[in-house]
């Protein structure tokens, strides 16, 4: 049975779908809002793939600079120690929100996020957390 990275990868986003949820009234704000403390690990770690997923689109990358709450709450979920699918899903949405946008990268590396995947660089040792951690500082540290 595929991973569910080994199952993107295989079948790629649907950049049409990507589109239409990122310009749909508030649904980039309402995944925000399911990765906050108060919400289930299921539901944050849902949440969080869903935004990795929608970042990779150039149009919701820009849609989510207006949301700042989206860094903070995918900087907030790197540290759920318990939850390497939720750290895997939030640093794949940091280094996606940060490919090629500038903006992004600043307001990620001025939120801590930065700090937050050189520490699971550090101390996970979930593979594809440290894969998705280290691309992301490859796309924070790339203009």
């Amino acid at each position: 049975m595929l991973s569910q990275q080994e199952a993107m990868r295989e079948v790629g986003p649907n950049d049409r779908n990507q589109e239409a949820i990122g310009a749909s009234y508030n649904a980039l704000s309402s995944l925000v809002g399911l990765c906050s403390n108060d919400k289930s690990e299921d539901m944050k770690r849902y949440a969080s793939d869903a935004l990795a997923v929608l970042s990779i689109s150039m149009e919701n990358r820009s849609r989510m600079e207006q949301i700042q709450e989206v860094f903070q709450a995918m900087i907030g979920l790197c540290s759920m120690e318990n939850s390497p699918e939720c750290q895997r899903n939030a640093a794949a949405a940091l280094g996606n929100m940060a490919f090629n946008h500038i903006p992004n990268q600043t307001l990620i590396g001025d939120g801590g996020g930065i700090e937050a995947l050189c520490t699971l660089c550090g101390l996970s040792l979930d593979v594809d957390v440290l894969e998705n951690a280290t691309a992301a500082l490859v796309n924070l540290s790339r203009r």
